[in-house]
């Protein structure tokens, strides 16, 4: 059954107050993965096999509340396995969704996520597994984690971003997928794109509440999206979900990595919100926010978000310290890497499906990056010596980038995504909090699955 544009057109807009997904009777949200043969208006010329939560694609927004239990069971519909992942939340280990902590859900079997959220943010969550196809077919969703107390001030928007790669006659590529030069490349890069599964977003909200927040995820395959954003007073106050002081976005462009989130504010003086991406070097709207009614005369004071409990210092006197070498790629020269701890040749691994390695290792390694006691200060020198830019998640922690290009960074924003560009040594430092096995690894869905990830302990 085709998912018509006034469907999914409401889904998105019943998501913004509501979770968008049902409850069972013991109060666990249910999502449910299910196939769907469906078409998306003015997107697909004809209807195509879609993944889905609930039905939807992109999956409802979840929303959950800082400091209170969030009970979640993912119903797996599909005839493959399936790993969730809570990409931000800093959550137990067990339960972060990677071939590290246990196996995926089989086909027709369920699991629950029981966690207690520690941040308010804007997150993500998405498949690890089989992550190119699954996540490009539509396995992915925004969830929101709201403060304590709600801001009744402030009128709540998300907005995910994607990018659809269809062949010559606007019908869903399927042929791409496995495609040894994609993976070796840049990644699968679509030229259409779409913000809550819409061609170009209208919304038109009512002025009754004072600000506008805008959360902005780029949940693209691997499309690294430069946005020009217009309209009003818009000041940046959190970026990968982590507050802080707001910055006036003064009409530059803003460049989100696949993974990464940026939340904007709009006082009551923004009478339209103008989104653009620009693509293949053209501009082009992909949403618009109007108001319905005009605005009070007043000018509040911005609303400042309250930040997360993060650490408020390092311990540099005992750092523990280790290097994130990406090796690969098409033109990398990459001759040979460790595979399940014996070394291949760049032809055997290419074979498997393997471009990229880390440290000298394709794919996941026996050895972690460093295992380290709880609590201790962490520092991660990256250095990516391929010919492509590079989006890397941290799992289970957040982490401020120090040091680019041999300079050092003052004040960086806590995150848990960062882009490693070619030959230009980054180094993040960070607290490792959670114990447990956690993956630092690629972001761009087809690097991931074809070998850039490495992963440390914390015990």
């Amino acid at each position: 059954m085709p998912l018509s544009r006034r469907a999914i057109l409401a889904g998105a807009l019943s998501s913004i107050v509501a979770p968008g997904a049902a409850c069972a009777r013991d109060g666990f949200i249910e999502l449910r993965a299910r196939k769907l043969r469906a078409s998306l208006p003015g997107i697909l010329s004809r209807p195509a096999e879609l993944w889905t939560f609930n039905g939807k694609v992109p999956g409802p927004v979840l929303r959950a509340r800082q400091g209170v239990e969030f009970k979640l069971r993912l119903v797996n519909e599909l005839d493959e396995p399936l790993a969730l992942h809570w990409h931000g939340v800093r959550l137990a280990n067990a339960i972060d969704g990677t071939w590290l902590t246990g196996l995926p859900v089989a086909p027709g079997r369920s699991f629950d996520f029981v966690f207690t959220p520690p941040d308010a943010g804007t997150f993500w969550y998405r498949t690890t597994t089989d992550t190119s196809r699954q996540r490009e077919r539509g396995l992915s969703g925004m969830f929101i984690v709201e403060e304590p107390d709600a801001l009744e001030s402030i009128l709540d928007v998300p907005l995910l971003i994607d990018d659809w790669a269809l062949d010559a006659s606007a019908a869903f590529d399927e042929a791409s997928f496995g495609n040894a030069l994609i993976a070796a490349g840049e990644g699968r890069l679509g030229h259409v794109i779409t913000v809550d599964g819409e061609l170009q977003r209208m919304l038109s909200l009512p002025a009754s509440r004072r600000f506008l927040r805008l959360r902005l995820l780029n949940a693209a395959n691997a499309r690294f999206l430069k946005l020009r954003l217009q309209g009003g007073e818009a000041h940046i106050v959190a970026q990968d979900g982590q507050p802080f002081e707001p910055v006036l976005l003064r009409g530059e462009p803003v460049e989100l990595a696949p993974g990464q989130r940026l939340d904007l504010l709009l006082p009551p003086s923004a009478l339209f919100f103008s989104m653009a991406a620009v693509l293949d070097g053209r501009s082009i709207e992909i949403a618009r926010i109007t108001l319905k009614d005009t605005p009070r005369g007043e000018r509040p004071s911005m609303p400042r978000l309250f930040p997360n409990p993060l650490p408020s210092y390092f311990n540099y006197a005992a750092l523990r310290e280790a290097s994130f070498t990406i090796q690969g790629g098409r033109g990398g020269g990459l001759t040979e890497a460790k595979l399940d701890g014996r070394l291949r040749s760049a032809a055997a691994l290419a074979a498997q499906g393997l471009f990229w390695a880390v440290n000298g290792n394709a794919g996941p390694s026996e050895q972690p990056l460093l295992s380290v006691p709880r609590g201790s200060t962490v520092a991660i020198t990256i250095d990516n010596i391929t010919r492509f830019p590079h989006a890397l998640h941290l799992h289970g922690h957040a982490a401020r980038l120090i040091e680019r290009a041999g300079r050092q960074v003052v004040d960086s924003p806590w995150r848990d995504t960062f882009v490693a560009r070619p030959l230009e040594p980054a180094k993040i430092l960070f607290i490792a909090d959670n114990p447990g096995r956690w993956l630092f690894a690629s972001t761009v869905a087809e690097h991931f699955d074809s070998g850039l990830q490495a992963w440390f302990e914390v015990v």
